[in-house]
């Protein structure tokens, strides 16, 4: 019985820390994405801001 709990619990906590390692991959690649999308808006920006 202590065997599987101790099994279920550490099987819990190596869910717990992958879970949060690839929360924490994702928010990395949304930042990322987001600062790529902003670079080109406000260059597109500046561009109109330069024609008028």
């Amino acid at each position: 019985m202590n065997n599987a709990v101790s099994y279920a619990m550490d099987s819990q906590v190596i869910f717990q820390m992958f879970f949060s390692i690839v929360c924490i991959a994702v928010a990395i690649g949304v930042s990322i994405l987001v600062l790529r999308f902003m670079r080109k808006f406000i260059d597109f920006l500046l561009e109109q801001a330069g024609i008028k």
